[in-house]
């Protein structure tokens, strides 16, 4: 069987002793899938010393690492060094987690100049080499094997060969997008999760819908918290947006969860978000968008909040919103002739987010596509990592 698929998002685990990548995806036919493939394997270079001969050190790689660090192959191969053709050491691992001991091993071996390429991520590393481009489609030869419960999409596949790039398909499937944005109680200044609840929680969906998940009257967010965790397994959203909530809001409301101990199983896996590289959370199966990260380089715009920039974008002026001080909230919160306000303002910020990322959903989905970076890191990588990651993909082809 072939399916057509849109990457939206790329993970690894290993199973049962193989590395298995996952590519999450939107079939043409406009299901939530999983494509999992277990053929690729980790592996990093040895650049030899002048005059030390490549194959002894593969030998002595075999003899002295081999058994300890179970490594499948070692190969002398020829690559270019800054433009100059070289002899390497290929060295092939089962599992990633044993390459950065393994790197600094080698490195320690005699006649080792420099160990090369131990530093990619495993899963971006089978992008690379498999030219898997995020936020594009690729076409496939599947078998459906049994989908684990706890993960939210309509099949799981086992990849029979690797994906093969569909350049020529340029549309982007019909994204569910959800987006969202808390409200915590402040009355000490800075709310701190330790100690003061999340009061509200917003969300608007790319269907129209818009809600707001509230703390009881005893300020206990318990609830919220459940009901934001079921909202979004319910909508299974495709891409999640909100305005520093990489940098707020996720890590926040994890804790609280934590301390209620409670899970934000909001993930297509079934788990919680993770922080992961450029600072970004990873929401497994799902892109997780922090606007703020390309608010960030707006240098129009001096004073980056959220109704600075709405306003900027043509989303929302501020003369047509609720603006309220952020230090003043737990009072809007708190006096019953207030809270409407409050809650009128919540709503605003959440549908400033979900128009900031409609504007920007085009942008950001092509730069992921040219840059070879999946769409929830993209726009969190700085603009020195994108070119790398350009760089490094043309520089393999």
């Amino acid at each position: 069987m072939r399916i057509m698929f849109w990457l939206l998002d790329v993970n690894y685990d290993v199973v049962d002793g193989v590395p298995e990548v996952r590519l999450w995806g939107v079939t043409d036919d406009d299901r939530r899938v999983v494509v999992l493939d277990r053929s690729f394997r980790p592996y990093f270079y040895v650049l030899p010393e002048e005059g030390r001969d490549a194959e002894e050190l593969a030998e002595e790689i075999r003899r002295k690492l081999a058994a300890k660090y179970d490594i499948v192959g070692v190969d002398v191969v020829e690559r270019k060094y800054f433009g100059r053709k070289v002899r390497l050491v290929k060295v092939t691992c089962q599992i990633p987690a044993v390459i950065p001991k393994l790197r600094e091993e080698a490195a320690s071996l005699p006649g080792v100049r420099e160990v090369l390429e131990a530093d990619i991520r495993f899963y971006m590393r089978y992008l690379i080499d498999m030219n898997v481009v995020p936020s594009a489609w690729h076409e496939v030869e599947v078998e459906e094997v049994e989908r684990p419960k706890e993960w939210q999409v309509d099949a799981v596949y086992l990849a029979k060969s690797p994906p093969r790039h569909v350049p020529e398909r340029t549309d982007v499937p019909n994204l569910r997008i959800l987006a969202f944005d808390i409200e915590c109680y402040n009355p000490r200044g800075t709310p701190k999760p330790e100690r003061d609840p999340v009061i509200i929680i917003a969300v608007a969906t790319s269907d129209g819908d818009c809600r707001l998940f509230l703390a009881d009257e005893r300020n206990d967010d318990r609830g919220a918290l459940r009901q934001f965790a079921e909202y979004v397994r319910e909508k299974d959203p495709d891409v999640i947006v909100g305005y520093n909530s990489n940098g707020f809001d996720w890590p926040y409301l994890l804790e609280r969860a934590s301390r209620r101990r409670m899970r934000l199983a909001v993930s297509r896996a079934g788990g919680e978000p993770a922080q992961s590289v450029y600072g970004h959370y990873s929401v497994v199966g799902r892109a997780n968008i922090d606007l703020y990260n390309y608010a960030d380089e707006l240098t129009e715009v001096k004073v980056k909040t959220l109704e600075n920039v709405a306003e900027y974008l043509g989303v929302m002026k501020k003369s047509e919103r609720v603006l309220i001080e952020g230090v003043e909230i737990y009072k809007y919160w708190d006096d019953p002739s207030l809270r409407e306000t409050l809650l009128r303002y919540a709503t605003d910020d959440v549908r400033s987010i979900m128009g900031l990322a409609e504007k920007l959903m085009p942008f950001l989905i092509q730069l992921s596509s040219i840059v070879g970076l999946p769409l929830d890191q993209v726009i969190a990588a700085s603009v020195g990592y994108r070119v790398e990651w350009h760089l490094m993909r043309q520089a393999f082809q």
